[in-house]
Formats: C-alpha cells, sequence, structure tokens
C-alpha cells in the first residue's frame, strides 16, 4: 500500500470507513500495478478492507465489507473479470481482476484533502439524490419519471426545485414514499419544461401548469429500506442542510424521524447511497446504469408529447389543415419545415446543406410552445445535422445572441470537440434574426444546462 491512501485514511475513523476511503484505496491499487508497467491487477475485498482499517470489526457485523464489496462491484468494466464472488454478490471473499490503466486513477487521488462539495464538483460523472413523492409517487414511478414546479407560491424560489436542473444521464434517485425507499431510479436525460402531469388532480391543485420533468427508469429495491429503522445509521450520512429527512431527539434521548415536508429533489452522498443499497441488497446503480441510459425517454417523453397532440387533434375550434399542421410539426416537418427553410439554408455548426441530412429543430421546444404561432413559426428553429440536434435538444449546446457556441460545463468537451465543436466559436450562417433571438434566450434559460 504506497502512502498517499495511508495519508488519506489517517485522519478518518478506520472504524467505519466510508465508500469514498475505499474508492481511493482501490485507485491507490490501480496506480502501484500502473508504476509496475501491469497491464492488470487482481484485488481482494478482505485485502482492500484490511488495509484501509476496520476490518475484522470489533464486534460481529461491525465491519463495512459491504460497502468494500460495493465499491468494487461499482468499479467494474466489460473488460474486468470476477474471478470469486461471494452467494450474494459482496464479502470478503470477493475477487476482481481489473483491467489496466484507469485513467481517472490520478484525476482520482487528486481530490484527496479537498473538501467534500470540492471533490463532488470533480467526481460528476454520477450523483445520486432523493426524492419525496407524497402523493404523486404512484404517478411518477408508474409513469417514469418526476416532476416538480419550478418555483414555489410567489414566485420564491426552491432549493429542491432548482435540483431538477441539476440531474444528468446517469444519475441515481432514490424514491421515498410512506415511509420506506421502494424504488431507485437511473435519469435517462436532462429536465425538460414540461406541463404538470394531468393525472395529479388535486395532489398538484396548488401548483404551476409548467414546471420541470426528469425521464427515470425504475427499478424495484429488492427490500425496501425504511429510515425510521435506521435512525442511528442514517442521521451523520444525512445533508446538513437541505436535508431529504430530518431526525430529532426527543428529551428521553429518543430518536424521531419523518420526511422533510418542504423537500421534493435532495441532493444526497455517495456514503449515503451505498448505505441505502447495502441495507435493501441491492448492486450499486452502475449495474443497472446502462441498460436505462440504452433504454432512453420515450416513455415518459413519448406520452407527454402523444397527450398534447391528442389535446391538438379534439380541439375543434382549430381547423382541421392546422391541426394537421401542429401534429406533423412535432416531427419537424409540413408547414413548419417550409417556414423554417425559407430562413435557415444549412447547419449553423456543420456547415451542412443538402436538406435530407438536416434535422428542423425547435429552439423552443414543440411541447413547450403555448400558442400555435410558435409551434410553426420558422424563426423557431434551425436546420441541424443530426448529432448538433441531438445536443441542441438536451441543452448540452446554446448560441449566443451574437452567433457564439455556447458549451454546457458537465458536457464532454473532448468529445464535442471531435464533432467540431468549440466554445465560443462563431457559428456559420448569417446574424440570428431578432425573433430567433427571443426564441433563444428561451433556450438558454430553460434547455441550455449552464456554462
Amino acid at each position: 500500500m504506497n502512502g498517499s491512501i495511508l495519508e488519506y485514511v489517517g485522519h478518518m475513523n478506520t472504524e467505519h470507513p466510508t465508500a469514498e476511503a475505499f474508492e481511493a484505496a482501490l485507485y491507490s491499487e490501480f496506480s502501484a500495478a500502473e508504476a509496475r508497467g501491469a497491464d492488470k491487477v487482481v484485488v481482494n475485498a478482505g485485502d482492500l478492507h484490511r488495509k484501509v482499517g476496520g476490518y475484522p470489526g470489533a464486534v460481529d457485523g461491525s465491519d463495512r465489507m459491504s460497502t468494500c464489496s460495493n465499491v468494487m462491484q461499482a468499479e467494474r468494466r466489460d473488460s474486468d473479470i470476477v474471478i470469486t464472488t461471494p452467494l450474494k454478490g459482496r464479502g470478503a471473499g470477493l475477487t476482481i481482476e481489473y483491467a489496466l490503466p484507469r485513467t481517472q486513477a490520478v484525476s482520482r487521488q487528486s481530490t484527496v484533502g479537498q473538501s467534500e462539495s470540492e471533490e463532488s464538483q470533480d467526481a460528476e460523472e454520477k450523483r445520486y439524490w432523493w426524492v419525496n413523492h407524497k402523493q404523486t409517487y404512484r404517478h411518477e414511478t408508474g409513469g417514469g419519471y418526476i416532476w416538480s414546479p419550478k418555483v414555489m407560491a410567489r414566485n420564491r424560489r426552491s432549493q429542491f426545485y432548482d435540483n431538477m436542473r441539476k440531474v444528468r444521464p446517469g444519475d441515481a434517485i432514490f424514491s421515498y414514499a410512506s415511509g420506506k425507499i421502494r424504488k431507485v431510479g437511473i435519469a435517462s436525460r436532462p429536465a425538460i419544461e414540461a406541463p404538470k402531469p394531468s393525472n395529479f388532480g388535486t395532489a398538484g391543485r396548488r401548483w404551476d401548469e409548467v414546471g420541470w420533468m426528469v425521464p427515470i427508469t425504475w427499478h424495484d429495491l429488492q427490500q425496501p429500506f425504511s429510515p425510521a429503522s435506521n435512525l442511528r445509521e442514517l442521521r451523520p450520512l444525512l445533508p446538513q442542510t437541505h436535508s431529504p429527512y430530518s431526525i430529532s431527539r426527543e428529551p428521553s434521548g429518543t430518536l424521531r424521524g419523518q420526511g422533510n415536508q418542504v423537500a421534493y429533489l435532495a441532493s444526497i452522498s455517495r456514503d449515503l447511497a451505498y448505505f441505502i443499497f447495502e441495507q435493501a441488497g441491492a448492486l450499486p446503480a452502475s449495474d443497472i446504469v446502462p441498460a436505462a441510459l440504452e433504454a432512453g425517454d420515450d416513455g415518459a417523453l413519448c406520452r407527454l408529447d402523444d397527450a398534447i397532440t391528442d389535446d391538438i387533434q379534439n380541439n375543434q375550434l382549430l381547423p382541421e389543415t392546422e391541426r394537421q399542421a401542429l401534429v406533423q410539426a412535432r416531427r419537424g416537418q409540413g408547414r413548419y419545415r417550409a417556414n423554417l427553410e425559407e430562413i435557415e439554408f444549412a447547419c449553423r455548426v456543420s456547415g451542412v446543406t443538402s436538406k435530407q441530412h438536416l434535422i428542423a429543430s425547435h429552439i423552443k421546444p414543440w411541447r413547450a410552445c403555448e400558442t400555435s404561432q410558435e409551434r410553426l413559426d420558422g424563426h423557431n428553429g434551425f436546420l441541424l445535422s443530426p448529432n448538433i440536434d441531438h445536443l441542441f435538444d438536451r441543452g448540452y449546446i446554446s448560441f449566443s445572441d451574437d452567433g457564439e457556441v455556447m458549451v454546457a460545463a458537465r458536457s464532454d468537451h473532448e468529445q464535442l470537440t471531435l464533432l467540431g465543436l468549440d466554445a465560443g466559436a462563431p457559428v456559420k450562417g448569417g446574424p440570428f434574426t431578432p425573433e430567433q433571438k427571443i426564441y433563444l434566450r428561451y433556450h438558454r434559460d430553460n434547455v441550455f444546462l449552464g456554462s
């Protein structure tokens, strides 16, 4: 074991090491093997726990072997080989052969000594969230999404609602309702502006009609997790501020817990997430992320767009030809595309001019348009190459009024460069029209994921 990890865990309580300690120890093993020129390294959970400390536990069950095993499982890649695995997938016998090099090893160890907030910013590849559904549990888990208003009553901001815009594909969300966490979900795309689901009924009568929706692929936990049955262990793991769950101590010394009534979506630490996984008899979210991302967001968004389409088709106040044009505009076809092609002639990033290779992409999304005119307005769109359309639609890029490419901070900049995208680069074509700038302001405020 090299000195860096010993320095890291030396100031920690090694009787109860955290997921971060095990992760740092694992990457220390990777770095040491790479320094020897090895192309693989075999790691055993029992040995890893002994090096970090706290194993074997002084009392039966007092070790953190489940956390250690979860960290090892979470770091598995397709090229890795599980040599031995305990019956339940977690235990001292877990042994994995990891392929090298591990390109993240240096960056992971560079976070040692940083504050928790600084480390979380550096480790943004996955975040963990806790959602308090209250009355909307059945609608949201059944519909494959989470939804919140943008603001509270009297237009007051809420951190729990603002968090919706921070969720990224691959993030894990724990679903809490009626005293238990029964499901874990994986976000398949960033939040979109969406109307309040109509099936909320009276449960959402005080909420604004437009809010944020995040498509989620939900999975049942093997064993529901009860916070009230784990108050002593849960208390030090909960966030100090904006916590989804409150624990208080009565004069008699008894701990009492309950869900935070004003909390909707709260950020939680990896340690808390792994503790819930352990108690629920589940493997870390990394095992279900690929399937969730492959499934995509067709379910929740298609149902939302289908509902808007039904409303349009059933609106007898609109002429049949206009209803048809509005429905076709959902796919970037018909009158909308014709209007757009009178203004735009090529992709603003790639420069492609062949119409068969360009998508008619709304700037203000079709589902968010408030009028027929917005849905059919040729100024509300660009002709974009498919890859650029994907990035623009999901908020990874936007454009400034001056015609510069804007790239979201959490985008993979290396991959975007391969696509010919550079932050600050000028777009192709002439200046934007005044009307396009109005729609772009909406896109930057409501779709773009931030600079």
